[in-house]
């Protein structure tokens, strides 16, 4: 791999590019979406493995807190995504069994399922599954959206615009 760049585009640039790659003419639509996420969430997964990144070998190999790997993993993903105005990532029942992740990912307050977007769970369902697939390579799960809500409650609190993505071990 070579160097990383990241860079910083606004967010009208970004759902223009996903508007016109998830526009009706277009009868992949859904595909290619979920396609790019893909390549996005496979793409930043690995910026947070490379050598000095805060899930590189060296850290995993070090870490010993109360939690396990994967709760850190998934705090480490959530922080970084959350910062980036990807939105808050919540999961629900999200566990390692054996093989494979089993339980539900929440993304809100992204600015991709605002109201006045169209809501891009597509393209976010590829983004999770390139995260997980390459922070994970060993498990073997498939991700489905199950809905996307305009407001939900979990805990008590009450989230507004979200997709709702079911995790499950492959049979």
């Amino acid at each position: 791999m070579g160097k990383i760049r990241n860079v910083a585009i606004r967010v009208e640039t970004l759902t223009s590019l996903l508007e016109f790659i998830g526009r009706p003419q277009n009868p992949n639509a859904t595909e290619d979406l979920r396609a790019i996420g893909n390549v996005i969430g496979s793409s930043f997964a690995q910026t947070l493995t490379i050598a000095g990144g805060p899930l590189s070998d060296r850290y995993r190999s070090k870490y010993k807190g109360k939690r396990s790997l994967f709760e850190h993993m998934a705090d480490v993903w959530g922080f970084y995504d959350y910062r980036a105005g990807f939105g808050n990532i919540l999961t629900s029942n999200l566990h390692e069994c054996q093989n494979s992740l089993h339980g539900e990912i929440i993304i809100s307050k992204s600015f991709l399922t605002y109201p006045e977007e169209k809501p891009y769970c597509s393209f976010m369902e590829g983004y999770i599954i390139g995260v997980l697939e390459t922070l994970l390579p060993n498990k073997r799960f498939s991700i489905t959206e199950t809905q996307h809500n305009t407001t939900y409650t979990l805990h008590k609190t009450t989230y507004d615009n979200s997709c709702h993505f079911l995790v499950k071990p492959l049979s």
